[in-house]
């Protein structure tokens, strides 16, 4: 990839959006254009046709939404978006294209850690069916105009992402509802805070997650999702003592054993491992990230 090649990062999520675009940006690209639904009817064929044709990009970042569980308005949307983006990138002559998908499209059932190849081998998490099977649409049209078209489109499949941007209340992600729900309990004086109990799982940054796209798009990635390890997985309850230190949380953790979730299936990163990429940012100091972004109000984070 030429530092003056044209970019553009497109789909359903602004804060992994961000984070490509800053990595870019870091690496001294400088044509790269974030478009996302505010500012185009993404779900519209024509409309993502006109901006493909537009701005005539060489690669195209797609990202994938974290939508809600279950709804039938997201999943037509992550579908039509998909479908647009893809089929309207390869009519453009896009040398490469990379779909971004989310760690809620692992399977149950799989054995952990789950290997690439195994994704699409077994049923999808319980109450997470329709937003999974949108994201394994998406990756099955990738290899399908591989196939057919030899349009050069890769994915890419992260453990949890988490990090600045990632949402508020309902819609945050684990790490980041810690974060905000523990340092309203500082600001309030709470003497004790329940957590419900989450399993184990490795965390991955988002900012590793838009390091290894941009690696993965300067390499031959094949047809076959790529697994993006987050490497440390601490145990739930040393993740919430952690996060209480960072915000300054001084009060007593009462952990919901009740409320404890399924384990949940994680990533084997070897291919890409072997590859030469690995992570990089620490989880404290990731969890740090988060607090300074939420103490100045929480909004996507796009460059």
């Amino acid at each position: 990839m030429d530092l003056d090649a044209r970019i553009l990062i497109t789909g359903q999520c602004g804060w992994v959006a961000g984070a490509v675009a800053r990595r870019l940006g870091a690496a001294g690209f400088s044509h790269v254009r974030v478009v996302l639904p505010g500012e185009v009817g993404l779900t519209r064929a024509a409309a993502v046709e006109r901006v493909l044709f537009q701005e005539r990009p060489e690669y195209v970042f797609l990202t994938t939404g974290r939508g809600e569980a279950g709804s039938d308005q997201a999943v037509r949307e992550s579908m039509a978006v998909q479908a647009n983006v893809i089929h309207a990138a390869w009519r453009a002559d896009v040398r490469k294209l990379c779909f971004l998908a989310s760690s809620r499209i692992f399977p149950a059932g799989a054995l952990p850690p789950l290997r690439e190849g195994a994704l699409l081998t077994a049923v999808v998490e319980p109450g997470e069916g329709s937003e999974a099977l949108a994201q394994m649409a998406g990756i099955r049209m990738c290899q399908v105009y591989r196939r057919q078209y030899r349009f050069d489109a890769i994915s890419m499949v992260p453990d949890e992402l988490y990090g600045p941007g990632d949402g508020e209340g309902a819609r945050a992600g684990v790490v980041a509802a810690l974060v905000q729900r523990l340092y309203r309990a500082r600001r309030v004086g709470a003497p004790q805070v329940s957590v419900e109990s989450h399993p184990a799982r490795a965390w991955l940054h988002v900012d590793d997650f838009a390091d290894a796209a941009l690696f993965l798009m300067r390499r031959d990635g094949g047809e076959m999702p790529i697994n993006v390890d987050g490497g440390e997985a601490p145990a739930f309850a040393d993740l919430a003592r952690m996060v209480a230190e960072v915000v300054g949380y001084a009060g007593r953790l009462v952990f919901d054993a009740s409320a404890a979730q399924p384990p949940r299936t994680v990533a084997e990163g070897l291919r890409l491992n072997n590859m030469g990429w690995a992570p990089c940012m620490p989880l404290r100091q990731g969890v740090e990230q988060v607090f300074a972004w939420s103490r100045r109000g929480v909004a996507p984070v796009v460059a």
